[in-house]
C-alpha cells in the first residue's frame, strides 16, 4: 500500500508481511513473531498510532535496503558512493577521505528525514549497495522485543562494489520499552580473497529518539 492511509488496529500475523508507504493513521499496530512491516524503495515508512505498538521478538519493522537504490557505477543520494568509496548519510562512507566529493554526510542529527545514499560499482550478477530507508513513527507506546531498522545490507562481493549507507529512523513516544533493537547501520563489504581485499563499507545512519519514559527499554540502539 502506498499513500496516506487510515487504518484501525493492525496485526501482521506470524510469517506475514505487509508492505506500506506514505504516512499511515492507525489506532494499534502489533508485528508478531516472524511477522514483518515493511517499507518500499524509496518511499518512507510513517506511522500515527494514537495507541500502542509492539513489535514482538522475532517480528521486523524492515526498512534494510529501501532506501536510494544503487543502479551502476555511481550510487544515489547526496552522499552517494562509487567504485572503492561507500555511501555516506549519519557519518562519511568508507574511503570516503581519499575521494572528496564522494561518500559525504547530510542531514541533521535531531530529525531523520532521508534515505541512506547507494553505493557504486554494483554490477549484474552481483547485488548492489542500497542505501537504508526511513522509518517515523508517532505512538503513544512502543514496545521493541523484536527489531526496528534502517539498515543497509551488507555485500559480500568483489574489491570494488561498495556498501550504501545507513537510512534514518526517528521516533516519539510517550513510553518506550522493550529488549530487541532499533539499527540505522551501514553495510559492510564481507568480500575476502587472496589476491583482494574487501570493497568500503557504508556510512552509518541517523537514529533519533523523543520519549517520556525509556526506564524499561533494556535493548540496543
Amino acid at each position: 500500500v502506498v499513500g496516506n492511509g487510515g487504518f484501525g488496529d493492525v496485526v501482521v500475523s506470524n510469517n506475514g508481511v505487509l508492505a506500506l508507504g506514505g504516512t499511515n493513521g492507525m489506532g494499534s499496530l502489533v508485528v508478531g513473531k516472524n511477522g514483518v512491516l515493511a517499507a518500499l524503495p524509496e518511499v518512507g515508512l510513517g506511522l500515527v498510532v494514537t495507541g500502542q505498538v509492539q513489535v514482538l521478538a522475532g517480528g521486523v519493522m524492515d526498512a534494510r535496503g529501501k532506501g536510494y537504490q544503487a543502479n551502476g557505477y555511481w550510487g544515489r543520494g547526496p552522499g552517494y558512493g562509487s567504485q572503492g568509496v561507500g555511501g555516506g548519510y549519519g557519518g562519511l562512507g568508507g574511503n570516503a577521505l581519499g575521494d572528496p566529493g564522494r561518500g559525504l554526510s547530510y542531514g541533521v542529527y535531531w530529525d531523520p528525514v532521508n534515505f541512506g545514499s547507494s553505493g557504486g560499482d554494483g554490477y549484474d550478477p552481483y547485488p548492489l549497495g542500497h542505501g537504508g530507508g526511513l522509518i517515523r513513527l508517532l505512538a503513544q507506546r512502543l514496545v521493541v522485543d523484536g527489531v526496528i531498522r534502517a539498515d543497509a545490507p551488507d555485500l559480500a562481493e568483489p574489491v570494488s562494489i561498495s556498501a550504501g549507507s545507513g537510512g534514518g529512523v526517528r521516533l516519539d513516544v510517550g513510553v518506550l520499552s522493550g529488549r530487541g533493537l532499533i539499527n540505522a547501520d551501514g553495510g559492510d563489504n564481507q568480500f575476502t580473497s587472496s589476491d583482494y581485499g574487501a570493497g568500503p563499507a557504508g556510512g552509518g545512519g541517523r537514529i533519533a529518539i523523543y520519549y517520556g519514559d525509556r526506564s524499561g527499554f533494556t535493548g540496543q540502539v
